[in-house]
């Protein structure tokens, strides 16, 4: 019987153990550290729509169109408009983070080397996401989304110059 228990307790240790390293491919520390290598800087998006949005007068959220982050900002929009129907998203409890490329004396670069990365909570919550909004089914309609997903982690490019470079670095393994 003891044998029983820990072959069961050892199956159950490397269960939890793979489970973990799955996990552990869709962190946003790894994947920043992949752009670090690269000489790009994260910084964390504060979403003020996912904070302060009215419905009523979408005007008051600042949302301004050329932003960079108005695919983020309109995918809040559309979630906030089909809250009723989904199933996993109850409020937007994801993270934002701007990854870029960061040398001194381009600021050019700056701008248009730069990718967005959402962290949603879950895989679940990310495909939901994908499923009710029409921003994000437009930015991913010519493009292959399984190239810009990772585990509960969802790439956003604001320009195509440096997509190619971006996907890519999102794309490699973790160390």
């Amino acid at each position: 019987m003891r044998s029983i228990k820990k072959v069961l307790l050892i199956f159950a240790l490397v269960f939890s153990v793979g489970a973990l390293t799955a996990c552990s491919t869709s962190s946003f520390e790894g994947i920043q550290a992949n752009f670090e290598e690269e000489g790009y800087h994260a910084y964390e998006y504060k979403n003020p729509i996912a904070v302060n949005f009215d419905p009523e007068e979408p005007e008051s959220a600042g949302l301004v169109p050329s932003q960079t982050f108005s695919v983020v900002d309109n995918m809040s929009i559309d979630l906030i408009d089909n809250y009723g129907s989904l199933d996993t998203i109850t409020n937007l409890n994801y993270s934002v983070f701007l990854v870029a490329y960061s040398e001194e004396g381009t600021e050019d670069d700056i701008i248009s080397k730069s990718g967005i990365v959402i962290v949603f909570p879950s895989e679940e919550h990310l495909n939901e996401a994908l499923e009710v909004s029409e921003t994000l089914q437009t930015y991913y309609a010519d493009r292959e989304v399984d190239d810009y997903k990772r585990g509960n982690l969802l790439l956003i490019i604001r320009t195509v110059d440096f997509e190619d470079e971006i996907v890519d670095i999102f794309n490699q393994p973790i160390e």
